[in-house]
């Protein structure tokens, strides 16, 4: 083989085993981050996040369509009846100057594979900046 060929194997070989060993590192039940669109206009938007799978400490990430939603969303509903109860959302704040919502959410193993969160934004009191 060539040295070439050598040095690529080597790179492959280094980059599986330091993925896997990322993987083996986490803890049980983390879950990483997720950034999801908010779908809508200026006025309105929703976005939706799953809670399939049950997790801990999941960051998620909304990039809202305007800056002119707050203080919190409009509403929060869950679709599926049998996880309504199988979440938590802590620490809630827009950031980006209003662009971005973002939470901790915490998901029970025992939710439905078709279980999603979806929080709704309607135009209304601007969100203040913290000083």
């Amino acid at each position: 083989m060539s040295k070439r060929v050598h040095v690529g194997l080597a790179v492959g070989v280094a980059t599986g085993l330091a993925a896997a060993s990322v993987a083996m590192a986490l803890p049980a039940g983390a879950a990483g981050s997720r950034t999801v669109k908010c779908h809508g206009t200026a006025e309105f938007c929703g976005a939706s996040v799953s809670l399939a799978g049950g997790f801990s400490h999941r960051k998620v990430t909304i990039e809202l369509t305007d800056t002119d939603f707050g203080p919190a969303p409009a509403a929060v509903r869950v679709i599926d009846p049998a996880a309504s109860g199988s979440y938590a959302i802590s620490k809630p704040r827009f950031t980006e100057g209003g662009s971005l919502y973002v939470f901790t959410l915490h998901s029970a193993k025992s939710n439905p594979r078709d279980a999603r969160l979806v929080l709704l934004f309607s135009a209304g009191t601007k969100q203040p900046i913290p000083h």
